[in-house]
């Protein structure tokens, strides 16, 4: 039994909307398409019934049902009310009782319900599963679940994607006993695995309850440099730049051209380092031993500072809780505190002459972007832009000269340019460009350097003012984003590797 989804969708937006239920023999022969609208979850003990989950809502599904093993006698086994939300979990050992989540605003819980109909009882509470992951229920009553050893879920920014390193990879599997019809543990947990670097989906087990198969990934940041063509939109000269399998990645160019920045974790803890493009030996700034994660650094339009964006999380290390925006000497110093703030920030800076930078931040209803100035040594300036975000992401940047915001729009793939002198909108007449994840100028500004999603990864393009779109690089199974040196000359790509 499988889910398919549409290959352009990443696992974190995959719901009943778009996807479709299907079986397989093992012994070879077409697939059979069960059901549309609907994921299925798990196949009973006595493999006479399926459940699936349908009816997306606002926090996850509305519906579990079950059905045959032909899709046949579907009946509906529980309705989340209004503003709550439903994921499956799968049957306990013995097929009497069903587990499910529920979520709202509270959290998630999870549940055990008896399929012959009785009260639901909370299994674990949201303090609990907001930290677990990949949850087997074992024959024999015993639970395995997975649990993180940090941080799992760090926000993107315009440049950086979300990471797949050594901390978001970490997790190991514990496992506990417990009583389905009272919720209570028979056995305490106790740890499994003990990995260094690796983390695990799509457990199962065998019905002697003495293997379990499971998917597992890890994986790092990695960075390349390129030399661009005098039009700019193809590369060439392409090598690795930051030579370690580690979580290092490039921030910003030095107004000169000559010098890259270099983010670098190591554990929970970031560092800073500079490094000339022609050369293979990093300089440090700050070293690895500051906590949280340095998701974003743009050279401020001086060129005396690297402006910083560090993600910090709760003391537990359950959550991500804010944002503090730094500024860095940049040649070597204590950093100091410019603001907070609770949500994820956008922030570009121009290039000498001008002095202007631009910070985007999403209201507290998540309704609108507010774009203000910004300035390395004061923080927060006016306000410059407001803009709607109804059921779309905005990405935005200022260009070279400080004169104008492109406005990158998802899902429907469309860019702006806004004049902060004039106020005039100009729509860029290129075609649907799909869902854009990184955005940033040409040097000239000639055009735009796009990362979006495609087919399995993402893609990297050039779009010029006129429309007109080149690819550069196709990045299978990997997130990619890149931007050109001040200059215009070269051009630096990240990889988001996922071995």
């Amino acid at each position: 039994m499988a889910n398919a989804y549409p290959s352009i969708e990443e696992w974190d937006e995959w719901s009943s909307g778009t996807s479709s239920i299907w079986t397989a023999s093992v012994q070879g022969g077409a697939p059979t398409k069960l059901r549309d609208h609907a994921r299925a979850c798990a196949v009973s003990p006595d493999g006479t019934r399926i459940s699936f989950a349908t009816n997306k809502g606002t926090y996850a599904e509305r519906e579990i049902w079950f059905m045959g093993p032909g899709g046949e006698q579907a009946q509906r086994f529980y309705e989340a009310r209004e503003g709550t939300g439903i994921d499956c979990w799968g049957w306990s050992p013995d097929g009497k009782y069903y587990g499910y989540i529920l979520a709202d605003k509270s959290g998630d819980r999870i549940f055990s319900q008896a399929i012959e109909g009785g009260s639901p009882v909370e299994l674990f509470g949201p303090s609990e599963t907001k930290k677990m992951n990949d949850i087997v229920w074992l024959h024999d009553g015993r639970v395995v679940y997975v649990l993180p050893e940090s941080e799992s879920s760090i926000p993107t920014t315009t440049h950086i994607p979300s990471p797949h390193g050594d901390d978001y990879n970490v997790c190991n599997y514990w496992v506990m006993r417990l009583d389905p019809r009272t919720g209570k543990r028979t056995q305490e947990p106790r740890r499994l695995t003990n990995w260094p670097n690796l983390c695990v989906a799509s457990g199962t087990v065998t019905d002697d309850d003495k293997r379990l198969s499971f998917a597992g990934w890890s994986g790092f940041f990695t960075t390349y440099v390129a030399a661009l063509d005098a039009k700019g939109t193809r590369t060439r000269d392409v090598r690795h730049f930051t030579l370690s399998d580690s979580n290092d990645y490039v921030l910003d160019w030095t107004h000169d051209s000559k010098t890259i920045f270099i983010a670098q974790h190591r554990g929970d803890n970031w560092g800073l380092y500079k490094q000339s493009w022609d050369s293979e030996t990093p300089e440090q700034i700050i070293s690895p031993g500051r906590r949280g994660w340095l998701s974003l650094g743009v050279i401020s339009p001086d060129g005396k500072w690297v402006i910083g964006g560090v993600w910090k999380g709760s003391d537990d290390g359950s959550s991500l809780t804010h944002m503090s925006l730094l500024r860095i000497p940049l040649y070597g110093g204590v950093p100091e505190i410019i603001l907070e703030t609770p949500r994820p920030a956008q922030l570009s800076c121009a290039r000498p002459p001008s002095m202007g930078c631009v910070i985007a931040e999403e209201t507290d209803d998540d309704k609108q972007l507010v774009v203000s100035s910004f300035d390395q040594m004061t923080g927060r300036g006016p306000e410059l832009a407001r803009f709607d975000l109804v059921q779309q992401n905005l990405i935005v940047a200022i260009d070279p000269e400080g004169s104008r915001l492109a406005i990158a729009r998802s899902p429907e793939g469309s860019l702006e340019i806004l004049s902060l002198r004039s106020k005039i909108n100009y729509k860029v007449p290129s075609p649907r460009l799909g869902s854009i994840m990184a955005l940033s100028w040409a040097a000239d500004r000639s055009g735009f350097f796009l990362t979006r999603k495609a087919e399995d990864g993402t893609e990297l393009l050039h779009v010029d003012r006129r429309g007109r779109v080149v690819s550069m690089r196709r990045c299978l199974g990997q997130a990619c984003s890149g931007f050109p040196s001040p200059d215009g000359r070269l051009w630096r790509s990240l990889k988001g590797n996922r071995p």
